[in-house]
């Protein structure tokens, strides 16, 4: 659970929350990893409780869109859907992840805004602590339209693994009140970033944030066979591949095994912790035929 000067954010996918991975720290911006699912709802919790602002302001992005801009003094707050303000009305939208694909060939309708390109699988959320009292208007700042993310060159990405992108539901308007804080932070410097870069638990895996524990593949005992015809798909095609590989192993032409390696601990310094651990072939050691030599010139 993400936390930094009494302050903490989490996210929840499809109702549980979701395990960070990787966090890091660096001066007042907090980064982690999480998991994204296919087609599922996330939101976000915010937590200010151990806080000693006042008043906060927050901004929300996904995929390096302003998903969200609001002040609160409350304690705690969760977000659920976008909210834009757009010809005086809120704007709210539900927020769910997508499968991401690139394409390979170039289009009319490809995504070129920038702040997108260099943001796509990554949740940002920036806090200000401003002053206590604000001041309701009913004049909104118009936010720009949130579309959703077109297709994507995969020469736009720069080596970057993606899995995922944010798709957002149907918009519903209704009227809310607009206030105007006085921020204590500067708009460049939040009091606290949080970082969420969200990926599928496979491309989480192969970048070592997940480790990865294969499981044996089970086996079916005499007492448990069953018929081809009372085989599940997935049954019927691991004892497919199960059988070309011993019937592979089969017909492969005997080897000669590859003789072993000694291990040779040299310890010429005298000192075990400073020895040299020394790999040597055992083909390489030639053997040597012993002759017993009388020497008939001996005294004895």
């Amino acid at each position: 659970m993400p936390s930094h000067k009494g302050i903490t954010c989490t996210i929840s996918v499809d109702g549980v929350p979701a395990e960070e991975l990787g966090t890091e720290i660096e001066g007042s911006t907090i980064t982690c990893s999480i998991i994204s699912h296919d087609d599922k709802p996330f939101i976000f919790n915010l937590d200010f409780t151990n806080s000693t602002a006042l008043r906060h302001d927050y901004h929300i992005y996904a995929d390096g869109m302003m998903i969200a801009n609001f002040t609160t003094t409350r304690k705690t707050e969760i977000v659920t859907r976008s909210s834009r303000a757009v010809n005086g009305l809120m704007e709210r939208r539900k927020m769910r992840f997508s499968k991401f694909e690139t394409v390979d060939q170039k289009s009319d309708e490809m995504e070129t805004r920038a702040k997108i390109l260099q943001n796509i699988g990554t949740f940002k959320v920036l806090i200000f602590r401003a002053e206590e009292q604000a001041r309701q208007s009913n004049d909104a700042r118009r936010c720009e339209i949130l579309e959703d993310i077109k297709e994507v060159h995969e020469k736009s990405l720069k080596g970057r693994a993606v899995s995922h992108k944010t798709l957002f539901g149907t918009a519903e308007y209704e009227w809310a009140a607009f206030m105007h804080t006085r921020k204590l932070d500067p708009h460049d410097r939040p009091y606290v970033t949080f970082i969420f870069r969200y990926a599928s638990k496979a491309y989480l895996q192969s970048e070592g944030l997940i480790p990865r524990s294969p499981s044996p593949e089970p086996s079916i005992r005499d007492d448990e066979k069953q018929s081809v015809e009372e085989m599940s798909p997935e049954t019927l095609r691991r004892e497919l591949l199960r059988y070309k590989a011993r019937d592979k192993d089969g017909r492969k032409p005997t080897k000669r095994e590859r003789e072993p390696s000694l291990v040779t601990w040299n310890s010429a310094a005298g000192n075990d912790s400073d020895g040299e651990v020394v790999f040597q072939s055992a083909r390489s050691v030639k053997k040597h035929k012993i002759t017993e030599v009388i020497d008939l010139l001996s005294d004895d």
